[in-house]
């Protein structure tokens, strides 16, 4: 089979291999013992760069120079897997890992001879301008011995010449500096030989500072004069971090380097490959539901709500008991597996908590953000959306520190209590929100010439939480709770906004007392048994996020007939108080709803809670619902049966009926 695929790949195997030999007889530049091994070496390679699909590479990528004439250096980019590579041949593995320079020309004269063979380059293509860039896809892990966890690690393994990996978040990066990656030399004396053709071409070796590879000592080999640079032949690049974004996870492997900067010396890694973290390389810890969960789902199997239901009134018992605060915990929930990687078009689902007793709805919201996948605790000592400096090691115009809007990517920034921030971060927030983009500004003082915008996606939940500016002296239904009126334009910027006190005053102070006597229990050292342990949740939530759910017709057509009737019947002279990305909201609401309850596919049922939810935030906020919904912040334990079991369901399937006529009747209206 391998030798299938060489006579595929290179026509005839032992033909490339005898014609290397006759170019290798003479060439003498590693320290094998024998020309001999050399040659098996290089029979292995050829062999491995055949099964991995390098050889390919090399094809098409010498198609594509075919369409560009006169280039200087033809640069070839191989992947490569030292731990298959090393299954081929053990010495040719470690050598790449300890001595990858040795390994890059001997793959850099297979490459030549390959193209040279094959009459893939122009016949007057020199060795010279052949260069070869291995990236490595991963690294093995030799003991935790070429792994650096610290500083300290970095220090400890200066002295390596081999490979080195390390994984964590981008939480700064300098302005793109580009590096020689090839540049040309030439002898001053034009009847020399060295100054015709390219005789003398200089490319940048793994390991090498800038000052290494351009210098002004080299010698022509004919005459011995001191060769001259032609700056016009200089190719710079800085490829391999264009694609890296603050925030972001990344698995990096290089070499240490050590640089004398003064009477100091640095250590710094020149990164061989930069990989991102996704969900798909992180190692998966279980796949199966929890039993208890599973016994759950199996009760309330024949109700389309029940099951969501239960997991909120359970949710965070610990910290309050079951059932109370359960719409916040189950927009928690919602917004926990709501993903916003670029593959499942989701939409941020940012939550606003409103409510008088502060500190629990603190806790609860940080409790919540602990079975987040990334999660960032924004304090005054940061900066929203990133800052500018100078770059203290002067290696760039400047360094750019990230914000919590960065840190928090894919996962849940927690900004807490919104009135403690000042008037300039609201307004970031508000923007960051409202426009799902953020961006940091760069000053004329470091770019040199004119400001400079770098605007960035806001890939991140933002859970905040605050205090109701009014109290509603009574219970009349047509009236909303507000907050500081200079608030108000951030509050319509969160996709759900709840109030906590919503309702009668008697029912939250029986919720108050109750709150209060579940924290003197826990305070005393009684032990609370919960229904669904934490360790349970982290394992449902990590598995529902696996699931995606289809969006169906029926659930589209109900959520932008609702959107379309809500909007215009909530609108005013100049505009809706029903905002533009209300239906992405409940897009969100809706695909999170069905993922919690194992679907497949988006139902109307799903639709449903999802405009419950929203109908629910909007009327707590502006007063009377036009589906003759009553918000239900709290589920007591003697009316636990009228939320979550039969009579739940009977109530839903009456909204929906009130849902479709209040549609209808807008369209009529406007025909």
């Amino acid at each position: 089979m391998t030798k299938t695929m060489f006579t595929q790949g290179l026509h005839s195997v032992p033909g490339v291999f005898q014609f290397m030999v006759a170019s290798y007889t003479f060439i003498s530049w590693m320290s094998f013992e024998s020309l001999d091994k050399k040659l098996k070496m290089i029979y292995m390679l050829v062999e491995y760069l055949e099964t991995s699909g390098n050889i390919r590479l090399i094809r098409q990528q010498c198609a594509r120079y075919s369409q560009n004439k006169g280039l200087l250096v033809y640069t070839f980019r191989l992947l490569i897997d030292p731990v298959l590579l090393t299954e081929v041949n053990a010495e040719l593995g470690n050598s790449l890992l300890n001595s990858p320079n040795d390994v890059i020309f001997l793959v850099k004269e297979v490459v030549f001879q390959i193209v040279t063979l094959l009459e893939l380059l122009p016949s007057d293509v020199t060795f010279p301008q052949i260069s070869v860039i291995i990236r490595l896809n991963q690294l093995p892990s030799l003991c935790q011995s070429n792994t650096i966890q610290s500083s300290t690690d970095l220090s400890r393994l200066s002295s390596i010449h081999g490979f080195v990996q390390f994984t964590g978040i981008v939480i700064g990066m300098t302005a793109p500096s580009k590096y020689t990656q090839s540049t040309k030399y030439r002898c001053p004396d034009e009847e020399c030989e060295g100054h015709h053709g390219n005789q003398f071409i200089r490319v940048h070796v793994t390991g090498a500072s800038e000052t290494q590879t351009i210098r002004s000592d080299f010698s022509c080999t004919f005459c011995w004069r001191r060769l001259e640079e032609e700056k016009s032949c200089r190719y710079l690049s800085d490829d391999i971090t264009r694609g890296v974004e603050l925030g972001e996870k990344y698995n990096v492997i290089g070499l240490i380097r050590k640089d004398i900067m003064g009477e100091n010396i640095m250590l710094a890694i020149e990164a061989n490959n930069i990989m991102k973290v996704t969900s798909e390389t992180i190692p998966k810890f279980s796949t199966e539901i929890p039993k208890n969960i599973t016994d759950l789902y199996e009760d309330c199997k024949s109700s389309p709500w029940s099951f969501v239901l239960n997991l909120a009134y359970s949710f965070a018992d610990q910290i309050c008991p079951p059932g109370t605060y359960i719409r916040l915990k189950m927009c928690i929930l919602l917004s926990l597996v709501t993903l916003l990687d670029k593959q499942d078009n989701g939409y941020p689902l940012h939550l606003l908590a409103v409510g008088q007793d502060t500190l629990l709805i603190h806790r609860l919201l940080m409790y919540g953000k602990q079975f987040a996948v990334k999660t960032c605790n924004h304090t005054s000592t940061n900066h929203m959306s990133g800052k500018v400096t100078c770059d203290k090691y002067e290696s760039s115009p400047y360094f750019i520190e990230a914000g919590s809007f960065h840190l928090a990517k894919n996962g849940v920034c927690y900004i807490g209590d919104i009135e403690r921030y000042k008037k300039s971060t609201k307004e970031q927030i508000q923007s960051g929100l409202g426009q799902r983009k953020f961006s940091i500004d760069i000053s004329s003082r470091y770019t040199g010439g004119l400001p400079q915008q770098l605007e960035e996606t806001l890939s991140c939940h933002v859970w905040g939480y605050t205090q109701p500016f009014k109290q509603r002296q009574s219970n009349d239904p047509f009236k909303g709770l507000n907050i500081n009126d200079s608030s108000n334009t951030l509050l319509e910027c969160f996709s759900v906004v709840h109030f906590t006190d919503y309702g009668s005053s008697n029912t939250n102070e029986q919720v108050y007392l109750q709150c209060a006597h579940h924290q003197l229990t826990l305070a005393m050292g009684h032990n609370l048994k919960s229904n669904i342990s934490d360790e349970n949740f982290h394992k449902f939530l990590r598995y529902v996020k696996s699931i995606c759910p289809k969006m169906t017709e029926e659930c589209e057509g109900l959520l932008h007939g609702y959107y379309l009737a809500s909007r215009k019947t909530r609108s005013s002279e100049s505009n809706s108080k029903v905002p533009v990305s209300a239906l992405k909201t409940l897009y969100s609401l809706s695909m999170s709803h069905a993922r919690l309850s194992l679907r497949s596919e988006i139902t109307v049922e799903d639709g449903l809670m999802a405009i419950w939810i929203y109908e629910e935030s909007l009327t707590e906020r502006l007063g009377h619902s036009l589906l003759s919904l009553q918000p239900c912040p709290h589920v007591q334990h003697d009316n636990k049966h009228q939320y979550l079991g039969k009579e739940n369901d009977h109530m839903m399937r009456q909204f929906h009926v009130n849902l479709i006529r209040f549609c209808n009747n807008q369209q009529l209206r406007e025909e």
